[in-house]
């Protein structure tokens, strides 16, 4: 078993619920984590802290209708965009579709809105291209249309 650095104690997996503040919102999700079971130091690795924020957002997003990781990656991809292009698209900071498209944290109401329409209709894509300096492959040679769902409220 391992020991915990501080007090020599044993670490051992814990599995509980745990609250995490996502967009404004207090969100209760099961989390998996070591402890020590002499001074109750927590340990995490970098997995599952990803785990945790990615459990927390995908509360989020599905008390909020937003697209999912898969969808947003899809829309990218319909476009023929990398990562950085479909940012400048979009006018999102950097790595911000690296985190939407990983499910660390959700886009905005307003950003997903906007995603989405993109998807929707390609012409929406060629407009905010044109505006925000962004060449587009043309649609012949890009990948086939995204094909979204969209929440009814």
């Amino acid at each position: 078993m391992p020991e915990c650095s501080f007090c020599g104690g044993e670490i051992a997996d814990v599995r509980e619920q745990r609250e995490f503040r996502v967009r404004g919102r207090d969100i209760s999700v099961d989390v998996q984590f070591s402890r020590c079971s002499q001074c109750g130091e927590e340990v995490w690795t970098d997995d599952q802290v990803t785990a945790a924020q990615q459990a927390a957002t995908a509360s989020v997003r599905r008390a909020r209708g937003l697209l999912q990781p898969s969808e947003i990656v899809r829309i990218r991809k319909s476009l023929a965009l990398t990562q950085d292009e479909f940012e400048q698209l979009l006018g999102a900071g950097k790595k911000t579709v690296v985190r939407w498209e990983r499910g660390i944290v959700p886009p905005s109401s307003a950003m997903n809105e906007l995603i989405w329409l993109i998807g929707e209709d390609r012409q929406n894509a060629v407009r905010l291209a044109r505006k925000n300096g962004v060449a587009l492959s043309d649609p012949a040679s890009a990948p086939g249309p995204a094909v979204l769902r969209r929440k009814v409220s």
